[in-house]
């Protein structure tokens, strides 16, 4: 395939996947939380790269075949689980965020090691694929920009989902960043406050989330 449309499909991949983060849902809150909260940018970037490994398998589900994508989300047992999980997910963080105080503890004391490190990222993961509708999202983002690496070549296949990643994980790099920087302009009360109200969206989503899943049955 010629350079020239390797790159055009790079320049679209990339700006799927950063589209496809921007949306303020439960994950986009969940790292704005933990960038807030006191651990910094780390903290929220070891999420959205969770998120990001959740994206990238439904963008190569979109990519693969519209056929799969469809029949695989008509599955209703399929659709109910994932959808319940997800409810409960989400609930639980909540909860966890309006009771505890993200300053219990300094926050010098905080270590980054390899179970923070999974926590985060799994984490980040578990409340991102526990929502398959980001699959149909991919289809729009991938019929709006004409990006079809799934009918062509393996090269294109796979460095078309690179991009998509690459897109994704710069708007998580972005997003944290700015909220790192920010934070530094509340004291401890207001982003207390702030991190309570952000436990509080969390719980009334999944609410919202579970009640239209559950009429949708």
């Amino acid at each position: 395939m010629a350079v020239g449309i390797l790159f055009l499909l790079c320049i679209k991949g990339f700006l799927i996947g950063a589209l496809a983060a921007m949306p303020l849902g439960p994950s986009a809150f969940l790292v704005m939380k933990r960038t807030l909260n006191g651990r910094g940018q780390r903290a929220g970037l070891f999420t959205g790269i969770g998120i990001g490994i959740s994206d990238i398998i439904y963008a190569t589900l979109a990519a693969i075949g519209v056929g799969l994508v469809v029949s695989w989300l008509e599955n209703q047992t399929v659709a109910l689980m994932l959808n319940l999980a997800g409810c409960v997910i989400l609930s639980v963080f909540g909860i966890v965020t309006v009771v505890n105080n993200p300053f219990k503890k300094d926050v010098q004391t905080i270590r980054f090691d390899e179970n923070t490190v999974k926590y985060y990222i799994g984490t980040g993961f578990l409340i991102a694929i526990a929502n398959p509708l980001v699959i149909i999202f991919y289809l729009t983002l991938f019929a709006a920009f004409a990006f079809t690496p799934g009918t062509a070549d393996s090269q294109s296949f796979y460095l078309g989902l690179l991009s998509v990643l690459t897109g994704d994980f710069c708007w998580w790099m972005l997003l944290t960043y700015v909220i790192n920087k920010i934070r530094n302009r509340f004291d401890l009360k207001q982003i207390r406050t702030i991190n309570t109200w952000f436990g509080i969206l969390l719980i009334v989503g999944a609410g919202a989330w579970l009640i239209y899943t559950l009429f949708r049955i």
